[in-house]
């Protein structure tokens, strides 16, 4: 009878496993598919713009911080 009893044990422990596996891989597909919904919802156009503005920014900084310090032949004699 222990032996039934042990499987049966088993059978309960492998069930409450199989119910924690089964939330987790739940929650992550919802995970995945909020993403995914976010990702396909982006309004590229304006993204788009953003990005270019941003990026010219950071070139005018580079300029300009390129002219700062702009040694001379005088510096050097």
């Amino acid at each position: 009878m222990s032996t039934l009893e042990n499987q049966a044990a088993q059978a309960g422990v492998n069930d409450a496993q199989f119910q924690v596996m089964s939330n987790q891989v739940t929650g992550a597909v919802t995970q995945a598919t909020n993403e995914v919904g976010a990702i396909q919802n982006v309004n590229t156009a304006k993204l788009a713009t953003q990005y270019q503005q941003e990026l010219n920014n950071y070139q005018v900084a580079l300029y300009a911080t390129s002219q700062l310090n702009q040694p001379t032949l005088a510096h050097y004699l």
